[in-house]
């Protein structure tokens, strides 16, 4: 089976299924399966399964087509070559059938009841956008909890997106489950460092979010996401972006609300300048002193490590 930038496999004809689960992956085919594993677990019925490969040459093409042999409720793409990972996501979310959606990284995997739990939720409470687990991430046989659950229950959409500014740290929320229909309404997602900050922003625009407490999403903390620095570099960014990720966060954060995005467009010019300002300044200064003076403290320490032999030295004449 061959696909360029085509779907195989899934579904069949009048299939529409509950939640469709997206999967973008590169080059991770031992992890995938764990993924994919994760998906098929789940108590919650109908689920289809998209996983969208960008142009993998590990062998990630035959599991893949071994599952959706197997499968029918998983679809399988793959691209003639390699679009980048902001486009392979992006690329996923026309492809949903489902009347929820949501993402799940490669490398990543989900408790066995996450979906029907989120599900159950946005269900049984009308105004909610995304409602997701909590964020659990792995590093050399440790898991650390993400320790902010993000829940911002307030009525009024502007309120919503600053209160997500001043929650937001790791964005575990990102791999929530959504309403297609809110899915659908938040712009493409933009090649920029916090652009997976900017997708949720908009979805806290559009509704409440909710964390839940009973189930969790697991993150690998040893793939892209290791650093900012690390994302940059995955993403083909410039200099600010590796250097200043910070900076350049809160920069996307005012730039999308006031200027670019269409989502904010009923709050008017001044409404939506004035809204821009109040959330790029709260994760400016939630985020660049803490930094500035992370970084000061490693310079001095490196600078100290340089100098101490010399010191060392010059006392043993």
């Amino acid at each position: 089976m061959v696909c360029h930038s085509t779907v195989c496999g899934g579904g069949g004809a009048g299939v529409n299924p509950m939640v469709t689960v997206a999967i973008p992956t590169y080059e991770r085919a031992t992890q995938l399966r764990r993924a994919i594993e994760s998906v098929l677990a789940q108590d919650h019925e109908p689920i289809e399964l998209i996983i969208s490969d960008n142009a993998s040459t590990d062998g990630t093409r035959q599991l893949c087509e071994d599952y959706v042999s197997r499968h029918p409720s998983i679809r399988y793409v793959r691209h003639s070559s390699n679009v980048g990972p902001t486009p392979n996501f992006e690329s996923l979310r026309p492809l949903a059938r489902g009347d929820y959606f949501m993402f799940l990284g490669d490398d990543d995997w989900i408790d066995p009841g996450y979906v029907s739990a989120c599900v159950e939720t946005l269900e049984s409470e009308p105004g909610l956008s995304l409602v997701a687990g909590r964020s659990f991430y792995h590093r050399a046989g440790r898991a650390d909890v993400e320790p902010v659950l993000v829940n911002i229950d307030d009525s009024d959409p502007r309120r919503r997106v600053l209160a997500y500014c001043r929650a937001v740290k790791a964005n575990g929320v990102f791999y929530g489950v959504m309403p297609i229909a809110a899915q659908r309404r938040v712009p493409a997602m933009r090649n920029v460092q916090g652009g997976d900050w900017l997708h949720v922003m908009g979805l806290a625009y559009l509704g409440r979010v909710r964390t839940l407490e009973e189930v969790a999403v697991h993150r690998s903390a040893d793939g892209m996401t290791v650093s900012l620095a690390n994302v940059a570099a995955m993403l083909g960014l410039g200099w600010l972006e590796a250097n200043a990720p910070q900076v350049a966060i809160a920069n996307w954060i005012f730039r999308d609300v006031a200027f670019d995005s269409p989502l904010y467009e009923g709050l008017g010019r001044w409404g939506r300048f004035w809204l821009g300002i109040r959330a790029g300044s709260v994760v400016f200064w939630r985020f660049v002193p803490p930094a500035v003076l992370k970084f000061g403290r490693l310079r001095v320490a490196a600078l100290g490590g340089r100098l101490r032999p010399r010191a060392a030295i010059a006392g043993s004449r």
